[in-house]
């Protein structure tokens, strides 16, 4: 996939938002992404933070989001008895493979249960369609997840290379960079070459 577009313009001034404030859907964290790449040079650290709190939160819905949708893999195949090939191939997306360890990884006692704790939906025995359009929706959230993770690696990467380099003033040690980043100092020096 290409990386996540900018639909509306982003100003100076919207860039004050932490990314905490935003929603936490898919469309959310691609606005939070937007608002990281347009804080200026001369914030340099704020961007770095912010990047880094943008990949934390990736991070952590990205987990959420996997185990729904290895969950309604299973339960679309355990549960609804629907045919793999077509819940791999239609709702996910995917290789074989790739369904095959989402179903391992899955709660194999009640899969459905896990998708309403996480989701809050409660899905109708035999509603076929239902499970196949949560597996749908979350394996696309797992990818834009993975964008925007990506994406804000890049910009904290990019820009930690920068001040470590002393392109904003006085160089960043690999010891600042690495704590503002909550890494090691041997990460930074990684970054950094």
């Amino acid at each position: 996939m290409t990386a996540p577009t900018i639909e509306a313009p982003v100003t100076v001034e919207d860039t004050a938002t932490p990314a905490s404030e935003f929603t936490l859907t898919p469309q959310g964290m691609q606005d939070a992404l937007a608002r990281v790449a347009a804080i200026p040079d001369d914030r340099y650290i704020e961007r770095i933070k912010a990047a880094t709190r943008l990949n934390q939160e990736t991070v952590r819905l990205d987990k959420i989001a996997q185990s729904v949708r290895d969950n309604a893999a299973m339960s679309a195949k355990i549960d609804f008895g629907i045919a793999p090939v077509r819940v791999y191939t239609d709702a996910l997306k995917c290789s074989r493979s790739l369904y095959s360890r989402m179903c391992q990884r899955a709660n194999r006692k009640s899969p459905l249960k896990a998708i309403v704790k996480h989701t809050g939906r409660k899905i109708k025995a035999g509603d076929k369609a239902a499970i196949l359009d949560v597996a749908a929706e979350y394996a696309e959230a797992v990818r834009v997840y993975d964008e925007v993770g990506k994406a804000a690696r890049s910009i904290r990467d990019e820009t930690g290379r920068a001040a470590m380099e002393g392109e904003y003033g006085v160089p960043l040690s690999n010891a600042d960079f690495a704590r503002m980043c909550e890494f090691s100092t041997a990460r930074a020096s990684q970054i950094r070459k």
